[in-house]
């Protein structure tokens, strides 16, 4: 399994999660000519002995967070090569204009105060020491490692109260999520399917159980009620999950998670804690083409 996140080129991409038009169409290439693309919840869902007597190479295709180019860029290039992809949707996020790390990064990488103004208002805000490092990485790090924890109503004012102080640096209407209406389109595409990315794309095991659960099952509720029944298939934001975390997922109603711990997924991992390979990683974009 690849774990994308979006197909484009935004201005600001400091988490690394972008893949060009040209490189995302030339990695699907790659893998169609060493193997076949599979739609995951079919793959997951046959029995151990057809998978392992399976000598096939089978490649499934995920997305992560539910950004808009994942309809207009993606999915064109998903249907010239035939892959179904299954896309995980942050659901409180849908018919924003942003999402909060995005415009956090668009915010202190855009800004037009030094680096020494910028970091003083982030630490001012967050809390942060004053000694600390004034790069902009390092600032924005700060900024996101504070916030990615926090519930949503508490992440707004924070961003707000940065922008008073530093400026608000637009971004590109392409670079938000989808809408209600594009991903009620991409639900409705034969190659495409949709679970869940939580609701507010929270760091789960640093949250208590009661709010891991209500992150879940509060978005699979939501997207169930917008699309109908789901696959129930989970990808946990940032990768953040445990054994805990997995037994929430569990009780919760998911049949299977994902992390992002690069390897291979056989009938003999936890289910609810299955691998993917980053494809914006070199090394591993090769040990997926090449690994016989």
């Amino acid at each position: 399994m690849l774990a994308y996140h979006r197909v484009g080129a935004p201005r600001f991409d400091p988490w690394r999660i972008a893949l060009t038009e040209g490189e995302f169409d030339g990695q699907l290439a790659a893998l169609a000519h060493v193997g076949r693309f599979v739609r995951v919840s079919d793959e997951l869902d046959r029995t151990s002995v057809a998978r392992l007597a399976d000598r096939s190479r089978r490649f499934g295709i995920t997305f992560d967070d539910g950004y808009s180019d994942n309809l207009h860029q993606a999915l064109p290039i998903l249907e010239r090569h035939g892959a179904p992809a299954t896309i995980f949707v942050a659901s409180g996020y849908l018919d924003q204009p942003s999402f909060w790390w995005d415009r956090l990064a668009a915010d202190v990488l855009g800004s037009s105060d030094s680096d020494v103004q910028t970091s003083a208002a982030v630490d001012e805000i967050i809390g942060g020491q004053p000694e600390s490092s004034s790069a902009r990485s390092a600032v924005l790090a700060r900024a996101w490692d504070h916030m990615s924890v926090l519930e949503h109503e508490e992440i707004e004012p924070l961003l707000t109260r940065l922008e008073e102080r530093i400026g608000r640096f637009p971004l590109d209407r392409e670079e938000r999520p989808l809408s209600s209406r594009e991903l009620l389109e991409l639900a409705e595409h034969p190659l495409i399917s949709i679970g869940v990315h939580t609701s507010h794309h929270r760091r789960l095991v640093e949250l208590p159980e009661a709010d891991q659960q209500s992150e879940m099952a509060g978005c699979l509720d939501d997207l169930n009620g917008r699309i109908g029944a789901s696959d129930r298939l989970l990808a946990y934001p940032y990768g953040s999950q445990n054994a805990q975390t997995a037994l929430v997922a569990k009780r919760s109603g998911f049949r299977f998670g994902f992390s992002v711990e690069p390897g291979w997924i056989s009938v003999f991992d936890k289910p609810l804690r299955l691998p993917r390979f980053d494809p914006r990683s070199e090394q591993q974009i090769n040990t997926v083409l090449t690994v016989a």
